[in-house]
């Protein structure tokens, strides 16, 4: 804070945005994908006032998906991870790739990072994941679903499945 305040101001004021929506999750469970992805946007910046030229992140969503809602809050530990394992440990630029899009009736949502090492035998790795995976089957049952892995190329591809019909955009209520 001391050596960039313009720094440190732009970050305070994203941490801020993401508290926000953090907090009005609890009253609005299930946002368009669009405002997740605004609320994801806040989070992209901060990492990219941390990391600078290293990171690089490009977003390709189709239209049609925007209008989606998904559970909020449900990219941020998807996000983390991706530039946790995928970012932070390198001194050489990674890009981060989310894309969206809708096939026949999901929402097909992707992304991907460099992959630095065995990130699976690391002790935190998975937690995010397994946390993501259990909302997911509480909200959709087996029709949503969370899948990882590495690239020939030397990336960690996630993708992940969302039913989009009518009954499954509401949270499910157990008496």
């Amino acid at each position: 804070m001391y050596q960039d305040v313009d720094k440190a101001d732009s970050i305070i004021t994203r941490l801020g945005d993401l508290l926000r929506y953090s907090l009005a999750s609890e009253q609005k469970p299930w946002v368009a994908f669009e405002q997740e992805m605004q609320a994801m946007n806040s989070y992209l910046e901060i990492a990219k006032l941390r990391f600078g030229d290293r990171i690089k992140i490009t977003i390709d969503v189709q239209p049609e998906a925007n209008s989606i809602k998904i559970p909020t809050m449900l990219l941020q530990p998807l996000l983390e991870n991706a530039i946790k394992y995928g970012v932070e440990p390198s001194d050489e630029e990674g890009e981060i790739g989310i894309t969206a899009k809708l096939v026949d009736d999901n929402l097909h949502i992707m992304m991907s990072n460099p992959s630095l090492s065995d990130i699976s035998q690391q002790p935190s790795f998975g937690i995010g994941l397994k946390n993501t995976k259990e909302r997911l089957a509480l909200l959709f049952g087996s029709l949503a679903s969370l899948s990882i892995e590495q690239t020939p190329r030397n990336l960690m591809v996630l993708r992940l499945i969302l039913p989009i019909s009518e009954p499954f955009l509401r949270p499910k209520v157990t008496p």
